[in-house]
């Protein structure tokens, strides 16, 4: 009995100092992202000019590649609108990073939807300042 309860304690021992680190290095890992912050300017370059969206949806990227698009996408999520309505904006890119994990997960019809949610003119309307 003493065995087990000085394993189960060093058990204990052993995950509370694996949480203590695994939260410190989410910390560290977050505050690095936050200095790398992407802009909507670099989501649409890399994701659309460079033809990232065009090959993932022609399912001829990499799986690294189709992540480096969900990353793009969560990216711009989690930036504010340049104008337009934020919670809109939220809810569209949160629909399209919905539709990006479905085509990483190989979701059947998912770069269909994902094509739908990506029409750039819609977007642009709203939330596009005009040229200067």
């Amino acid at each position: 009995m003493k065995k087990r309860v000085s394993t189960v304690a060093a058990a204990v021992s052993a995950l509370s100092l694996a949480g203590f680190s695994l939260s410190s290095f989410a910390q560290d890992a977050g505050q690095d992202q936050a200095e790398e912050k992407v802009t909507i300017k670099q989501v649409m370059k890399e994701a659309h000019k460079d033809g990232l969206l065009a090959k993932v949806l022609k399912d001829e990227a990499s799986p690294e590649e189709k992540l480096k698009l969900l990353d793009l996408y969560v990216s711009m999520a989690e930036t504010k609108p340049p104008q337009g309505d934020e919670k809109v904006w939220k809810e569209r890119t949160s629909d399209i990073v919905v539709k990006v994990a479905r085509v990483v997960v190989e979701r059947e019809g998912a770069a269909t939807d994902l094509k739908k949610s990506t029409d750039c003119a819609a977007c642009h309307k709203e939330f596009k300042p005009p040229a200067k």
